[in-house]
């Protein structure tokens, strides 16, 4: 493998039980576009925390899983584990990352008792995604605050469908929020989702926030769960 190999998309299907020549750009883009986060547990890398965040295949490669960026995602040695409980080398490396970053038994019961009556406050806790993402339910306003490309669950109305000439999309409209906020939503074609009607309200699990002719869309893909209210 060349550390130098620029990134190439053709190297997505490159055999399974091999990593592509590109490997050391592709894992630099999964962690650029988790913002350098655990995408289980939200820890990130930093040198404080002394993390060393891992690429994870969320199909395994054992089971066909490609090496394309959509089926990539940043987890920290002990989420990797926690997902592969029979491979050893990754419990190793799990092991050796919760040992240098243990904490004296003191804090750790501060922080119990900081963090636990934030989560109990939490209405509906979190929802994980297809990717293995906890997320906490937003309101479409919370949704539409976070960047680019971040992935979110939230609870919206379906305000009005539009009709759509391209092969590679399901449906497309415009949702409503609780306090009237709107923003544009785009279902790709390929997943199994139910049809939209407008009025329904729905919660998604796992939309992708995007910006398109300047405004805010939520994008509805594969990997994203449609679930009726």
């Amino acid at each position: 493998m060349t550390d130098g190999e620029p990134y190439d998309p053709a190297y997505a299907d490159h055999p399974s039980d091999e990593y592509p020549p590109d490997w050391p750009a592709r894992r630099k883009r999964v962690f650029e576009r988790d913002a350098n986060g655990c995408q289980s547990c939200g820890v990130r890398s930093t040198r404080v925390d002394d993390v060393r965040l891992e690429v994870d295949h969320v199909v395994p490669k054992a089971d066909g899983g490609s090496h394309a960026l959509d089926n990539l995602q940043a987890l920290c040695p002990s989420c990797h584990a926690e997902k592969h409980p029979n491979n050893e080398t990754v419990a190793g490396r799990a092991r050796e990352y919760e040992r240098r970053n243990a904490r004296p038994f003191w804090l750790r019961l501060l922080r119990l008792a900081l963090v636990v009556p934030v989560l109990l406050s939490l209405a509906g806790g979190t929802e994980r995604d297809a990717r293995g993402r906890r997320l906490q339910p937003l309101d479409l306003a919370g949704a539409l605050a976070q960047p680019d490309g971040t992935g979110v669950t939230v609870d919206v109305t379906v305000a009005e469908l539009w009709s759509s000439d391209d092969d590679n999309v399901a449906q497309l409209g415009r949702f409503r929020g609780g306090d009237d906020d709107r923003c544009r939503f785009v279902v790709w074609a390929g997943g199994d989702h139910p049809r939209l009607s407008e009025g329904e309200s729905v919660r998604l699990v796992g939309a992708e926030t995007a910006t398109y002719d300047g405004e805010p869309q939520l994008v509805v893909d594969r990997w994203t769960a449609i679930r009726r209210r």
